[in-house]
């Protein structure tokens, strides 16, 4: 047992390396090109230190992917260790704590060795190692002995690597039970190829993000010299799109749906009456049937109604009303097979198919209501267009996940493509 633990410290020691070494290579790499090829394109002299009107800025842009990489670094890492999860994961079946599991891997032994390896790397190898944008911004003008220097990185370093390791083992928790629920392979196998993938962004980040961005703030400046307020009407038309962006998606997939609707309604010869206010949905539900299609001798009442964010999910109600739960906070993004649970709004914590759909740290959570209900002709059908990331039936306590077809009261549910196609194949009853 005792020959078991010390072999299992060195490995764990020999791993801290290797995540230190994989951080240190990229950043060495992409700051070493970056300063080349910034003296190929100039007629001026490397003379041992870069000058710093070239590369104050684009070292500082080079900091901020330094933060980003190291903690993608500890992700990586984190996620697929395996010991650790042996020793501590609980199974798919229990209900995730945040702060059961910090007491988790604060009381793990593999996180502190690796925590303090990565600290004696910091603390042992030369400043510049995998640090030099961090080391020339602050003291290339500095006359600070080597040794203040140092302590003034590892104050700066050791609660920046603490903080990321702690969260990306405590985050790494979620990501199992994430990956149990949806029966999807553990992955501890393919560290490398994530390894090698991320290490390439983050290379073409180094050496591409500074120019980019200078270019941009050029661009601005130049702006800026015809006028200022053409730069903030640019600031302003891109912050617009920013909030709109999902409006003009809802409006581009809905456009999208109605030409396909037109075209194979004109192919198979049904017959289409005109749509009423085709986008009204995207924004406001508004009352009363869309449209109707006659086809195969039956009559569809058909009415629209928006998921705009696919982040989110909703739930249709056979009364006529549409629950759409708005998580705001560090959320895993879900997955089209996660849906597991019963649960739907009332408040338990594993809801909407398990811990995934409640991120870890939950900022805000509301509910929207739509009354859609509706009366027409024949078959009553609910088209979802465009469709939310997952679509429940039932009420706001209780709900369960439904596909195209299924059956809610007196409506039919379908996505866009999922009604054209039950629409051209005659089998829009025969479903749910």
């Amino acid at each position: 047992m005792d020959t078991q633990k010390g072999l299992s410290v060195y490995l764990l020691i020999w791993r801290s390396i290797a995540m230190y070494a994989t951080f240190a290579i990229v950043m060495s790499l992409g700051c070493s090109f970056y300063i080349l090829f910034s003296y190929a394109m100039t007629d001026r002299r490397f003379q041992g230190t870069p000058d710093a009107d070239m590369f104050q800025f684009p070292f500082a842009v080079q900091c901020l992917i330094l933060i980003f990489w190291l903690n993608t670094v500890l992700r990586i890492f984190a996620v697929r260790d395996r010991s650790t999860r042996e020793a501590l994961y609980p199974g798919a079946e229990k209900e995730l704590r945040f702060r059961e599991c910090a007491g988790w891997v604060l009381h793990s032994h593999s996180f502190w060795i690796e925590t303090v390896t990565l600290g004696a790397m910091f603390l042992l190898l030369p400043l510049e190692s995998g640090i030099y944008p961090l080391t020339y911004l602050l003291f290339h003008s500095s006359s600070l002995a080597r040794a203040v220097q140092k302590l003034l990185l590892l104050c700066i370093l050791l609660p920046l690597t603490f903080g990321f390791n702690l969260w990306q083992h405590i985050s790494a928790f979620y990501t199992w039970q994430e990956n149990d629920l949806a029966q999807r392979p553990e992955g501890e196998g393919n560290l490398g190829g994530a390894l090698a993938g991320a290490s390439l962004l983050f290379f073409v980040a180094l050496l591409a993000l500074p120019p980019i961005i200078l270019i941009l703030l050029g661009a601005l400046s130049m702006l800026a010299a015809v006028s200022f307020s053409l730069v903030g009407a640019v600031i302003a038309a891109v912050i617009l799109i920013c909030i709109l962006y999902r409006y003009l998606r809802a409006l581009r997939i809905r456009g999208k749906f109605l030409k396909n609707l037109r075209e194979r309604c004109e192919k198979c010869g049904f017959s289409l009456s005109p749509v009423r206010r085709p986008y009204r949905s995207v924004f406001r539900i508004g009352s009363g049937l869309d449209f109707t299609v006659a086809a195969h001798g039956k009559t569809y009442s058909c009415k629209l109604i928006a998921g705009i964010s696919r982040g989110n999910a909703m739930s249709i109600s056979p009364d006529g009303v549409a629950h759409v739960i708005h998580i705001w906070g560090l959320r895993i993004l879900p997955s089209r097979h996660m849906h597991i649970s019963s649960e739907f709004l009332g408040g338990a914590g594993r809801a909407l198919g398990g811990t995934r759909w409640y991120q870890k740290l939950e900022i805000l959570r509301f509910t929207t209501k739509t009354d859609f209900s509706f009366e027409g002709d024949g078959q009553r059908v609910l088209i979802v267009n465009p469709v939310p990331f997952a679509l429940f039936a039932g009420s706001e306590e209780q709900a369960q996940p439904i596909d195209n077809g299924a059956t809610v009261g007196a409506y039919k549910i379908f996505a866009g493509t999922g009604f054209l196609n039950a629409l051209e194949r005659n089998c829009i009853e025969k479903n749910g």
